[in-house]
């Protein structure tokens, strides 16, 4: 449905549904012009069966909710003003053409729950966030060959009704397929977004989902251990961490990074999980496969889908991170963490003068081409693009079509500082705390460290005492040769050292403090 995303006023809508919406969800013949036989009717494409019925969604403004006053010398000349969707100002009472009586075809607004939306209705799109409820019209459904062209005048008599006006603020067009070859369910939705200034925003959303997504009942015995499994496991460790928090305080706890990054871990799985059951719980009700002439509206559920994968994704960086936390007890994986904690105030700072950068040229770049270029229309568009200038992507030739002066010295300013300059002082902070750290502790490589595991040595951290030539371990295992704090000694088998190091069981020259 590419013709969807030109579209852009009521009048390129209406033509696109009367034409190629209808012929490509709701085929009747071959491309050669010979009708459908009966069995191949109610696939969209000729390649995905159509379930239920298509439902299209129509959300309004109020009048008089512009931000004008009396004040305003426009303001005479102002009969009516219909500004931005919100909650608030959202248009819920009845309205279009009043015709014979007994054959009222006034449009009536539902609610979410009217369209069979539990929890999770509002729809974030590009323009704004818009509630799940809105004027419903149902299409007409049906496996029957007559049904493309009475879904041609369904949408012929919205038109004529004009479904359609200035109060407008967006449109969603819902419906739902099922690949047969994959067993896969995909919830469909067009849509069709206006703001009060006249611009449109058009696009396809597609949820995919699998059915055990939707109902449990379709899902494997595997499938359903291991959710129990990772359910059980998280509330197992959030039970740890709390108690941890418990009793170490919380100036303590928190000031651990790795804590931090615990919390985070779990939380995440908690929300993820929630996404994931509101799916199930929107679901609930819902027939599969549902009548030809019933609509299902699974955009809601698909949604919980698509932010329960989306956690997923985001969580699975924080799991894989936290194998730094294990792989820190390994000397040459230390090392690593050791730089990357090194050098956490001199990156902080150094993105901090980043922003500031980023920020003053993405305002020129706004300022100088925010009404001709979209990659500039907005502060949030300036700084993605800068960003995306200094990796190397970008559109000289673009930039001086519209201002070919002002444009390359902004360019090269930009292009100077970021590639030159600030990645620069970027490796340079990585390699400054590479080498601090390279300074600080002795390298010991993988064979020695296997060796030494295996010939039974210990691995201790080394404290240089106030004694000269004196240095304090601290075993990470217990031995019989420790007290309280520990013991004194003048060396260990690999001579006098202020770093970590790898001693034998039995130290030599031990001076017992104790």
């Amino acid at each position: 449905m590419g013709g969807w995303l030109d579209v852009s006023d009521p009048a390129t809508f209406f033509n696109f549904m009367e034409s190629e919406f209808a012929d490509v969800v709701f085929p009747v013949s071959y491309y050669n012009g010979e009708g459908y036989e009966d069995e191949n009717l109610g696939n969209v494409a000729s390649s995905y069966m159509l379930l239920g019925a298509v439902g299209m969604r129509q959300v309004r403004s109020k009048n008089n909710t512009c931000d004008l006053s009396a004040d305003d010398l426009i303001f005479p000349l102002v009969k009516n003003c219909f500004g931005e969707y919100s909650s608030n100002n959202e248009d819920r009472q009845p309205y279009g053409p009043m015709v014979l009586p007994g054959s009222d075809r006034t449009f009536k607004y539902s609610t979410a729950l009217d369209l069979g939306c539990k929890v999770g209705c509002s729809v974030a799109g590009w323009l704004n966030t818009y509630q799940g409820g809105g004027f419903f019209e149902l299409l007409p459904s049906g496996r029957k060959n007559t049904t493309n062209a009475d879904v041609v005048a369904k949408i012929h008599q919205l038109k004529g009704d004009r479904w359609m006006d200035r109060q407008t603020r967006a449109i969603f067009v819902d419906f739902t397929v099922f690949s047969l070859s994959s067993k896969l369910l995909a919830g469909v939705q067009l849509w069709y977004e206006a703001k009060a200034s006249g611009k449109v925003q058009t696009w396809v959303q597609i949820y995919p989902m699998k059915l055990n997504h939707l109902y449990m009942s379709q899902g494997s015995i595997a499938d359903m251990l291991s959710e129990f499994i990772m359910i059980f496991l998280t509330c197992v460790y959030t039970t740890i961490a709390a108690r941890d928090w418990f009793k170490q305080g919380c100036s303590e706890y928190w000031s651990n990074g790795w804590n931090v990054f615990d919390v985070i871990n779990y939380s995440a799985m908690f929300a993820a999980f929630t996404m994931r059951f509101s799916a199930l719980l929107n679901a609930a009700d819902i027939r599969f496969p549902p009548a030809d002439t019933d609509f299902v509206y699974l955009s809601s559920a698909g949604n919980s889908i698509k932010s329960f994968k989306y956690l997923l994704g985001f969580n699975s960086i924080f799991t894989f991170f936290k194998i730094l936390k294990y792989l820190s007890h390994i000397p040459m994986f230390a090392r690593l963490v050791k730089v990357l904690g090194a050098c956490v105030e001199d990156v902080t700072a150094f993105l901090i003068n980043c922003g500031i950068a980023m920020i003053a040229f993405a305002g020129a770049f706004h300022l100088t081409y925010g009404n001709h270029m979209f990659e500039f229309a907005s502060m949030s568009e300036s700084i993605l693009t800068l960003y995306r200038y200094s990796m190397g992507d970008w559109d000289v030739a673009q930039l001086q079509s519209f201002q070919p002066d002002i444009g390359i010295v902004y360019f090269m300013g930009w292009s100077l500082l970021a590639i030159c300059l600030l990645l620069n002082m970027f490796v340079g902070i990585i390699m400054e705390s590479y080498d601090k750290v390279n300074e600080e502790e002795e390298k010991i490589s993988l064979r020695d460290f296997v060796k030494s595991k295996l010939a039974g040595d210990q691995l201790v951290d080394v404290v240089v005492s106030n004694h000269k030539d004196e240095v304090r371990l601290y075993y990470s295992t217990p031995s019989p040769l420790l007290c309280d704090e520990g013991f004194v000694m003048k060396g260990c088998v690999y001579g006098i050292s202020s770093r970590p190091c790898l001693c034998n069981v039995m130290p030599v020259s031990i001076q017992h403090p104790c």
